[in-house]
């Protein structure tokens, strides 16, 4: 379905809104409470900000959604209330007065913000299931969307229009209900992103609180120094994050995290709903983020999730992830097509501004001061005319000169 709204959206046929994903998950609590808004500093000189696009996806869309406040002398947007006629929620069990279970889904994400929402909006709720039990049949502690919220329950006949997740019927892995066997994870053959991500490793400190991004910040958990034990978390709900199954067991076409992998809690870890995940974020509490990049530049401001007039995506949770984490860390190509991605200033829509701490590519990699990039290691199969060549930033070099980042 997804695509297909992309495209309505790309032929000026809808109107569409792209937000970012943890201040939507705040913001439907915030419905659900009958508040004005929203506010927070989440979007500020982005596309959200209305004063560039205020998230608008094409000429249709004219509404003002987000604006410009001050609070306290500081400014910071206001995401207004919405205003929801229906809303469209899956579950796993519903018993006959409506009361719904959601054990057999991947993440809860925002599905009881959601039903909140929508109902003090004066909407309906309408929630697809596998099974109406009996009432009484439901474990009250399993239930997550209470009946009172729920209009109409739609029982799915047909298992492949209720796959757990794209490409997988179920499996109770993704759920906690057991844990494959994990055997040894597969080390990429040796490339660009492997030194990218074995550099990136590096980065990471025992015990600490770590976010991967999609793409190529996923293979830094296999290039961890022995004995350094990291705690993973992810944004769609998962505190201690398991690796990525790789035994026969383990299916392929698992799409559970933001980024289409495999994804399960592991010993230890637990499963919570995306506004608690963000709230976790938002509150400090995850001490490094490691993202890809679509375009950085010397000033630490990041673009990676729109490149205009091409696939439409959603923005994901990199807005709220890039203002909250500790340290920010880009792992990336150094270029595209021979293109630099490493810029004076950022061409493309920003995910946020002067938030990246350090830049990894296969190159060499950067430390973002105050004063600008500063080159700090660099790939002994390459020089510093070489860096210089394909990147289209000023930077220096650090006194006494770069380390080797391979070794």
């Amino acid at each position: 379905m997804v695509p297909e709204l992309g495209k309505l959206i790309n032929a000026d046929k809808l109107e569409a809104y792209n937000l970012p994903q943890g201040t939507l998950s705040q913001l439907y609590r915030d419905i659900a409470g009958h508040k004005v808004g929203h506010i927070t500093h989440v979007g500020l000189n982005t596309f959200a900000d209305p004063r560039i696009e205020g998230g608008k996806l094409n000429r249709v869309t004219t509404e003002d959604i987000v604006e410009v406040v001050e609070v306290l002398g500081e400014e910071r947007l206001l995401y207004k209330a919405l205003k929801f006629d229906i809303g469209f929620i899956r579950g796993s069990y519903a018993d006959e007065n409506g009361n719904v279970t959601l054990e057999h889904e991947c993440c809860t994400l925002e599905a009881t913000s959601i039903a909140q929402a929508v109902k003090n909006s004066g909407g309906k709720v309408v929630v697809q299931v596998e099974k109406v039990v009996q009432h009484g049949d439901l474990d009250p502690k399993l239930v997550k969307i209470p009946g009172i919220y729920v209009d109409a329950i739609v029982v799915c006949e047909n298992k492949e229009d209720h796959a757990q997740c794209q490409g997988c019927e179920y499996d109770g892995s993704m759920t906690g209900d057991f844990h494959v066997p994990l055997g040894s994870l597969e080390y990429p053959p040796m490339s660009a992103k492997k030194i990218i991500g074995r550099r990136a490793a590096m980065e990471l400190q025992p015990d600490k609180v770590v976010n991967l991004g999609i793409g190529l910040p996923t293979l830094v958990p296999a290039y961890l120094p022995e004995g350094v034990h990291v705690i993973l978390q992810s944004e769609n709900g998962i505190i201690g994050t398991g690796p990525t199954p790789t035994a026969e067991e383990a299916e392929p076409k698992y799409k559970t995290d933001a980024g289409g992998s495999p994804a399960q809690a592991g010993l230890g870890g637990c499963y919570v709903d995306s506004a608690t995940s963000f709230a976790f974020i938002r509150g400090g509490h995850v001490n490094a983020t490691i993202l890809g990049g679509l375009e950085v530049d010397q000033e630490g401001s990041l673009s990676n999730w729109i490149i205009p007039g091409k696939k439409m995506p959603g923005m994901g949770g990199a807005m709220d992830l890039l203002v909250g984490a500790k340290n920010v860390i880009v792992a990336m190509e150094h270029t595209a097509k021979g293109n630099p991605k490493i810029l004076k200033k950022c061409t493309l829509p920003y995910t946020a501004v002067h938030c990246v701490t350090k830049i990894i590519t296969e190159m060499c990699v950067f430390d973002v001061t105050k004063d600008g990039l500063v080159m700090t290691e660099i790939n002994p199969e390459f020089t510093v005319d070489d860096v210089k060549a394909a990147t289209a930033a000023d930077f220096t070099v650090a006194e006494g000169g770069p380390k080797d980042m391979t070794a």
